[in-house]
């Protein structure tokens, strides 16, 4: 079933059932608060989509799609960022002595309330390509090992610029989904001051639409 929303008086399609594979969850929110979105045919009041307990998931904010229109995408619907990341974080600590990467996509993200603490979250959406298995990241500790490998993987020990910036902007945009706490840690230490001044999104407007939820 096809989510459809109304954007400046036009038709655009946003999703389908659960999954919002046309915008991402930013781009949701500034239109909303801009007054651009009306209840679109046969689907949800705009502010149904952002109900947490209603469980969307959102389109991740490639920074490759910010320049581009609400609802409009580099395709495929369902595009995923490849990354590897150590066996054992999925499966628990590894037998082998020389443990295999995985391949994942970063594909989505969903918001929550965690459980832990009770905080707004961001969660992260993984796919696994090959089984088509989706994992979501909750947890400070294990979101941290995750950016640490994406880092070093795709920033540290990247040649090309257009990529290592690439992967900048995607390791801030993940952990700007969670407490600021986590993200204050790679700030000064991995990240350039300047890569984070040019987010589309700011803390500012980040804490607000946190806000909102």
């Amino acid at each position: 079933m096809g989510e459809y929303i109304k954007y400046r008086g036009r038709e655009v399609k946003i999703g389908t059932l659960d999954n919002m594979y046309y915008t991402s969850y930013q781009k949701f929110v500034v239109a909303m608060e801009a007054g651009l979105l009306r209840t679109g045919t046969g689907s949800s009041l705009p502010s149904v989509y952002m109900e947490i307990e209603q469980g969307f998931r959102f389109r991740f904010p490639f920074p490759d799609e910010d320049k581009l229109d609400f609802g409009k995408i580099i395709e495929p619907h369902d595009r995923g960022i490849p990354i590897q990341i150590p066996a054992e974080e999925i499966n628990g600590p590894a037998t082998d002595p020389k443990p295999k990467d995985i391949d994942l996509d970063i594909v989505q993200q969903k918001p929550i309330i965690r459980e832990s603490d009770g905080k707004f979250c961001l969660a992260l959406v993984l796919r696994n390509p090959v089984t088509n298995e989706w994992f979501g990241i909750e947890s400070n500790q294990i979101i941290r090992t995750f950016i640490e490998n994406l880092i070093r993987n795709k920033i540290i020990n990247e040649h090309d610029n257009k990529k290592k910036n690439f992967y900048r902007a995607v390791a801030i945009r993940i952990l700007k989904g969670y407490p600021l706490s986590v993200l204050s840690e790679y700030k000064s230490a991995v990240l350039k001051a300047n890569d984070i001044q040019s987010l589309q999104y700011s803390d500012k407007q980040n804490r607000r639409l946190n806000k909102g939820i």
